[in-house]
């Protein structure tokens, strides 16, 4: 004999026909992962080149070192390593870890690292960051892309042009490029990718300006071809 509740009504869970709460709680799980990876990448994207400086590239020494060759160069032994929530990288030739440099990295919000091509976040000629924030159910960089790319256009003010993705230790990204120019009239090209790991999803993104651009996809191709999953 079935339950009866108030009012003489049956309690008809689990009969046929009846919708599940479980795609409805997936559904909001979904929804706040969006949430977050967008914030998580529009302030990644807006921290760039030289924070309140009014010039890209301050009077840094090492910033005039070049990145080293493609990803086939060989490594030295003692090359530095970036390791952040998840995975670890190896830094190209004239390049430093400088989360220290950012306030609040690595200490629970979303931006977990930040390399730059120099010895110091602030004049950077480029900069490399990571931010880490929970996937939700989604397991591919597809399920979060369209709201991904919507929050860095709405905050950037620039509209995102798709480029191809990337595999970033077995895993595929979603690969997007902005080029515009910042409050202080500077141009500035950003590449990001997005790309989901173990429950977590990860934004990859390279800030630098159009005459160094080329220099700095050799540094993220070394970036990638050096990546490992922990």
């Amino acid at each position: 004999m079935s339950r009866r509740l108030s009012r003489g009504r049956t309690d008809l869970r689990g009969a046929p026909g009846r919708p599940s709460r479980t795609p409805l709680v997936a559904l909001v799980a979904a929804v706040v992962a969006v949430a977050l990876v967008c914030v998580a990448v529009v302030v990644a994207l807006v921290l760039t080149l030289g924070g309140d400086d009014s010039s890209p590239v301050a009077d840094d020494p090492s910033s005039s070192v070049e990145p080293s060759d493609g990803p086939s160069s060989p490594r030295t032994p003692d090359a530095s390593t970036v390791a952040g929530v998840g995975y670890s990288y190896l830094l190209p030739g004239g390049w430093s870890d400088v989360s220290d440099d950012v306030e609040g990295v690595g200490s629970g919000d979303a931006i977990d690292s930040v390399s730059a091509w120099g010895s110091q976040f602030q004049g950077a000629r480029a900069n490399f960051i990571v931010n880490v924030t929970p996937a939700g159910p989604s397991e591919t960089p597809e399920d979060l892309a369209d709201g991904w790319k919507e929050a860095m256009r709405k905050e950037l003010d620039a509209q995102p042009h798709d480029i191809a993705g990337l595999v970033i230790d077995g895993q595929e990204s979603v690969g997007v490029r902005f080029a515009r120019t910042n409050e202080h009239g500077v141009e500035i090209v950003q590449v990001a990718h997005l790309v989901v790991n173990d429950g977590k999803a990860y934004t990859l993104g390279m800030s630098t300006t159009p005459e160094r651009e080329s220099d700095t996809d050799e540094a993220l191709a070394q970036i990638v071809d050096s990546w490992v999953w922990s």
